[in-house]
């Protein structure tokens, strides 16, 4: 008798072909987690891996204060002990850097995996962020939101699960269940509502402007004195120094009055395109008063003069914008314990816990925008929420 391949599939040449290209296009499938993100730099994994702490600390630091004033209320609401799931509100791409110089801990973050790009996704994976795929959750995303609160660390979720609609009118967003649902399920002891509001800076701060002024006189009597009486050495210096601060200015305010944001939730556009102009203007005006100083000694008095008037107004140019920077307002209330929540079951505990959580935000959040909070507002969100296209009063 004879027996054909084809009546056998594991034997068959076409489907054994078949299995093989098949095999072949699995083993070529990108392994990152966001291979689907252009510029993807998170973990590849899809788990938090900080790395670098003391470095991500310092730059979280320098980028706050190059962008806002934070001023803080209710710190001495923030647990000292036990996991925490923090749950802030979200009215900019801005908050999770605000929220990581609340926590003195060990926190892990969860975001959005499409902001995992460039520099700044290697910075949020250091910082211990990791990623979720809003339109297509994986399993391993979910389980290491509960794994993290297990193994003792706080996790800051945001519950709005977005930048929405409601923040434009001071109010809190309906809220998505899985801040409430990971608390439970993960064993939190609390769950900690943390209202972020943006408003512009008004205040005159005199002092500051005084120290701007200082500063920039002492520029000033530098460049001059070292052009009146100063040495070879010292006029290159001043010169360089003067020329830097120069450069920095000059180039960084035109970038930033000349660039914009494509989001309007999203300030880091505008404000990395500032610093890279602000560092390569930095390079160029030193190179161009501190060579010219040096290869042409005859000029150096005049070179260096003219540097130290130039430097002087750039450097009050300098301190009246850090000045002037708007201010980022952060309430922290109170903790809601978790442990009555937990004795409901997950199903039922998950609801009224988030139903509890949206009135504590409620309530941060109306201390910020002064307008009341509506307890008959929808309190539960279930669909992805859309980017909006017009930007609230107030916000970066």
């Amino acid at each position: 008798m004879q027996v054909h391949a084809s009546a056998f599939p594991a034997l068959s040449p076409n489907r054994s072909a078949a299995a093989s290209a098949s095999t072949a296009e699995k083993a070529e499938e990108p392994k990152s987690f966001g291979h689907y993100v252009p510029g993807y730099t998170g973990p590849d994994d899809g788990l938090s891996h900080p790395q670098f702490q003391m470095l991500c600390k310092t730059l979280n630091k320098v980028l706050i204060a190059g962008c806002f004033r934070m001023e803080v209320e209710g710190r001495e609401n923030i647990p000292k002990q036990g996991a925490t799931l923090w749950a802030p509100t979200h009215p900019s791409m801005f908050d999770p850097p605000l929220v990581a110089a609340l926590n003195p801990k060990q926190m892990r973050y969860l975001a959005n995996v499409y902001v995992f790009d460039g520099f700044r996704g290697k910075m949020m994976t250091w910082g211990g962020a990791f990623p979720l795929n809003r339109e297509n959750p994986d399993i391993k995303t979910m389980r290491h939101c509960s794994d993290t609160l297990k193994a003792g660390n706080d996790l800051c979720i945001f519950p709005e699960g977005g930048i929405c609609d409601e923040q434009k009118d001071g109010h809190v967003g309906p809220l998505k269940k899985g801040a409430a649902y990971f608390a439970i399920r993960g064993g939190a002891e609390n769950i900690l509502p943390v209202a972020i509001r943006y408003i512009q800076n008004d205040k005159k701060r005199g002092g500051e402007t005084l120290v701007g002024a200082l500063a920039a006189t002492g520029v000033a009597v530098a460049g001059l004195a070292a052009g009146a009486i100063g040495g070879f050495p010292a006029r290159v210096v001043v010169s360089t120094l003067a020329g830097a601060v120069t450069g920095a200015y000059l180039a960084g305010k035109a970038i930033y009055d000349r660039t914009d944001n494509p989001e309007w939730f999203d300030p880091f556009p505008k404000y990395f395109a500032t610093l890279n102009a602000g560092s390569l203007g930095a390079a160029a005006g030193a190179a161009l008063f501190g060579l010219t100083s040096a290869f042409l000694p005859e000029a150096a008095p005049y070179i260096t003069g003219l540097s130290g008037l130039t430097g002087a107004g750039c450097t009050y140019g300098i301190v009246k914008g850090w000045r002037d920077r708007d201010i980022a307002k952060i309430v922290i209330g109170k903790p809601i314990p978790t442990a009555e929540f937990r004795q409901m079951g997950v199903r039922d505990g998950t609801k009224a816990l988030t139903v509890e959580l949206h009135r504590k935000l409620g309530a941060v959040t109306s201390q910020l925008s002064g307008v009341a909070y509506d307890d008959t507002r929808e309190k539960f969100r279930g669909k992805v929420i859309e980017t909006l296209a017009q930007p609230p009063a107030g916000n970066p």
